[in-house]
C-alpha cells in the first residue's frame, strides 16, 4: 500500500499498517492518527519510519479503547506495510529444529516431545529461533529468592509430533522440599500455570502469529490440556518462598506427561533461599485502578495498590438516589472505610487516595472532588462546605489511627491549563479542612500547578522533556510518580525483561512511586463478551471478537466460559497474565535495593569501620550501565538489555551483599 491510500475525516487518518521491530514484521493491523498537530497523535501498533533511529524499538503507553500515545514523528514519515494475514511476523524454525540445537534437552524415550527451561523475563511464541537468552537444555535450572518472595521459571513443552496432530498434555509439581534432608520447606509452595494465547479470530479459531499473556487455571489432576504439533507451550511455575522458609537449597520436580502412548519426564528446578526476607510493606507505592472484585482480590498478592480504597456505587455512594445538596457525612461511612483500610494494609499497601461519596455538585465525573480531563467541576457554596467538613472529619480520624501521611486527595486528572484555576480554587479548600492532607494530580510537570500538588504523577516521557523542572519539584519535597508506564504491552515486541526493568529505572531516578490507570477496564469496557478456550487447546477467544492488542490497560482476564455480565456483576475469579508476574517481580526487585540502603545507612549510623564493605555496598545501588544505560528514552526502552542473565547476577549480588550487611 502506498502512502496515498490513508482516509482522511473528521477524526483524523486511519489506514492499515504493521509493526516492525529490528527489521522483523508483525501482522497488519488498523493505525490511526489524529487531526491536527502531530506534535501527539495516536497509533494502536509499532510502526516503520524513514528515520532509522526513531522506531527502533518503538513503545507506546496504553490510553482509552487501545490507542497509544506517540511523539515527535510527523504523519509524513510513516510509511505503512502490508502483510498478508495468517503469515508470521517473527522468524522461527519448526521445533524439532529448535530442539535440536540444545543437545541436552530432555526428550521422551520415544522421541514425541522435548521439555526445554525458560527464564520469567521472556515470552514465548508457538514457533521461536533458537536463542541463549530464552532457551536452556539439561535435566534441570536453578532459581534464587528470598522470603516473601516469588519467583517463575517456564517449562517449555516442544511437541515433535505431527503439526496436525493435537495431543494431551499433564504437568504436576511436587512440593518444595530441602535438597539435603527431604524435609519440606516450611511456608513455602509450588504452583503452575499453562500460558494462553491470544491473536487475530477467524471462525471461533486464532490465525496468524499468536501471542503468549494468560495465565489458565492448573485445572483438575488428570484434566491436562491440548498442544497441537510443531507448537511450544510454556507452563509457568511460580515457587514462593514464605517469610518463615528457612534459607538453603531446595527442589521441586516438574513432571510432564504427554506423547501417544503417553510417556513422561521430569525436570528438576533447584531453588535458593537466601537469609532475608522482603518486607510485606512497599517500599515504593504501585498504585493501579481495578474495576471488577476478582481484580482488585488479586492486587496484594502481586505487591499492588488499589488506587480506589472505595468504589463508587452502593452502599458506600448513593449517588443516584441523592438530592441537591444532599450528602454522605463521614459518620455514616466510615465503618466501611475502616474495615476495606484494615485490609488494604495487611495486604502491604502503602497510600490510598481518600474515598468521598459522589454528591449531585460534582456532576458525576469519574472523581467527586477534583475532575477528570477537560470537565468542569463547579462547586457552590453547599458542596464546598461538605468538602471541607468531609474531609476535617476525615483528616482527625486518620491522624488519630498515625495514618494521615500516608492518605492524599486525587485533585485532578489529566487536566487541561485552562482548568489549572479549579485545580487552585480545589487546593485551597482541603487546606481549609486540613493543611496537613496530601494532594495528588495526574498531570504534565507545569510551574504553575507547584504550589498545589503534594504528589505529581507524570509520564516518564513528560519527565524526561523537563529533568530541570522535575529536579526543581523534587528539592521542593514532592513526591514524583510515573503514570500510565509504557513496557507493559502484550505485543511480541515488548520483552518482558523490560516490564521488570521500570521499576529498576524507578529506582536508578530516584521515583517515589508508579500509577496504571487500571488492570481490567480494557476488555470491560471493550465489551469483548466472554472469554474462553478454543477447545481444550490454550489458544483463548473472545466471544465478540478481538480488538486490536490488549496493553497496560488490562493486565487480569476474566475466567474462561463466565458471561460477561456474571463476571461483572459478581466478580467471581479473575487470571493473572504473565506481564503482571514481571510486574511483581521488578516491584520484588526494588525491595532488595531499598533493604540493601537501609542496611548501609543502618551500618554508618552504628559507626561501621568497613569503609571497603560500605563502598561495594553502595556501589551496588547503582543500576549498572549494561542492564540500563543512561541514554534514557523512555518511548523507545532502548536503554534496557534483553540479557536476563544480567539482571539475575546483579540481583544476586545484591542478595549476597544484604545477608552480609545483616549479619552485622
Amino acid at each position: 500500500m502506498e502512502f496515498s491510500d490513508f482516509h482522511e475525516n473528521t477524526i483524523g487518518f486511519i489506514f492499515m499498517c504493521t509493526a516492525s521491530v529490528g527489521g522483523e514484521t508483525a501482522p497488519p493491523l488498523i493505525l490511526k492518527v489524529d487531526s491536527g498537530t502531530y506534535d501527539w497523535k495516536r497509533f494502536t501498533v509499532l510502526y516503520k519510519t524513514t528515520l532509522p533511529t526513531a522506531l527502533t524499538p518503538r513503545t507506546w503507553r496504553a490510553v482509552w479503547k487501545g490507542a497509544y500515545w506517540i511523539d515527535n514523528i510527523t504523519l509524513r514519515e510513516v510509511i505503512p506495510v502490508i502483510q498478508e494475514i495468517g503469515k508470521p511476523a517473527h522468524p522461527s524454525v519448526p521445533v524439532g529444529e529448535l530442539v535440536n540445537h540444545y543437545e541436552d534437552a530432555l526428550r521422551s524415550e520415544a522421541g514425541k516431545f522435548a521439555v526445554l527451561f525458560a527464564p520469567p523475563t521472556k515470552k514465548i511464541l508457538r514457533r521461536m529461533l533458537p536463542d541463549k537468552q530464552v532457551f536452556s537444555g539439561g535435566a534441570s535450572a536453578s532459581i534464587s529468592l528470598a522470603g516473601n518472595e516469588h519467583e517463575g521459571i517456564q517449562i517449555v513443552v516442544a511437541p515433535l509430533w505431527d503439526k496436525n496432530v493435537t495431543g494431551k498434555v499433564e504437568v504436576w509439581v511436587s512440593p518444595l522440599c530441602n535438597s539435603q534432608t527431604g524435609d519440606l520447606a516450611a511456608g513455602a509452595r509450588v504452583s503452575w500455570r499453562p500460558v494462553g494465547y491470544f491473536g487475530a479470530q477467524k471462525d471461533d479459531k486464532l490465525i496468524g502469529e499468536t501471542w503468549p499473556d494468560v495465565l489458565l487455571p492448573a485445572g483438575a489432576e488428570d484434566q491436562g490440556f491440548s498442544v497441537r504439533g510443531d507448537e511450544l507451550q510454556p507452563v509457568w511455575v511460580d515457587v514462593y518462598a514464605g517469610a518463615d522458609t528457612p534459607a538453603g537449597d531446595y527442589e521441586t520436580t516438574v513432571t510432564v506427561k504427554a506423547g501417544n502412548p503417553p510417556q513422561t519426564l521430569a525436570a528438576r528446578i533447584n531453588v535458593h533461599v537466601y537469609n532475608f526476607s522482603i518486607p510485606q510493606r512497599h517500599s515504593m507505592p504501585m498504585s493501579v485502578g481495578a474495576r471488577t472484585p476478582a481484580s482488585r482480590a488479586l492486587l496484594s498478592e502481586y505487591r499492588l495498590e488499589n488506587r480506589q480504597l472505595m468504589m463508587p456505587g452502593p452502599p458506600f455512594d448513593l449517588w443516584g438516589v441523592m438530592k441537591e445538596h444532599e450528602f454522605r457525612e463521614f459518620a455514616e461511612v466510615k465503618p466501611m472505610i475502616a474495615e476495606e483500610l484494615e485490609k488494604y494494609r495487611a495486604g502491604g499497601g502503602k497510600l490510598f487516595k481518600i474515598p468521598v461519596p459522589h454528591f449531585r455538585g460534582d456532576k458525576g465525573t469519574m472523581h467527586p472532588v477534583g475532575g477528570v480531563w477537560n470537565h468542569d467541576v463547579i462547586f457552590d457554596e453547599p458542596d464546598a462546605a461538605y468538602i471541607v467538613r468531609y474531609h476535617r472529619q476525615f483528616a482527625k480520624w486518620l491522624r488519630e489511627k498515625g495514618l494521615l501521611q500516608d492518605a492524599y486527595v486525587l485533585l485532578w486528572d489529566e487536566p487541561a491549563p485552562s482548568r489549572f484555576p479549579q485545580i487552585h480554587t480545589i487546593r485551597e479548600l482541603i487546606r481549609k479542612a486540613d493543611p496537613g492532607i496530601r494532594c495528588l494530580v495526574h498531570a504534565g510537570l507545569h510551574r504553575e500547578l507547584m504550589d498545589d500538588v503534594d504528589i505529581w504523577s507524570s509520564g516518564m516521557w513528560q519527565w524526561d522533556k523537563k529533568r530541570e523542572l522535575a529536579a526543581e519539584i523534587a528539592e521542593r519535597g514532592i513526591d514524583q510518580w510515573w503514570y500510565n508506564v509504557p513496557p507493559l504491552g502484550a505485543d511480541p515486541a515488548i520483552d518482558l525483561l523490560w516490564t521488570r526493568l521500570f521499576f529498576w529505572s524507578t529506582w536508578k531516578y530516584q521515583i517515589d512511586g508508579a500509577l496504571l490507570w487500571t488492570v481490567d477496564a480494557y476488555w470491560y469496557f471493550s465489551k469483548l463478551g466472554t472469554m474462553s478456550q478454543v477447545g481444550n487447546t490454550t489458544d483463548c477467544r473472545w466471544s465478540k471478537g478481538q480488538t486490536e492488542d490488549i496493553g497496560g490497560g488490562s493486565l487480569t482476564y476474566p475466567l474462561p466460559g463466565i458471561g460477561e455480565y456474571a463476571f461483572k456483576q459478581y466478580g467471581w475469579k479473575a487470571l493473572p497474565s504473565i506481564r503482571l508476574e514481571a510486574v511483581r517481580d521488578g516491584l520484588e526487585d526494588y525491595e532488595y535495593f531499598a533493604l540493601l540502603r537501609k542496611l548501609i545507612e543502618k551500618a554508618k549510623a552504628a559507626g561501621a569501620q568497613d569503609a571497603d564493605a560500605i563502598a561495594a555496598a553502595e556501589k551496588l545501588l547503582d543500576v549498572p550501565t549494561e542492564i540500563e544505560s543512561d541514554d534514557f528514552h523512555p518511548e523507545k526502552l532502548t536503554q534496557y538489555t534483553r540479557d536476563g542473565s544480567l539482571v539475575r547476577r546483579h540481583r544476586d549480588r545484591l542478595a549476597r551483599m544484604i545477608e552480609l550487611f545483616s549479619e552485622r
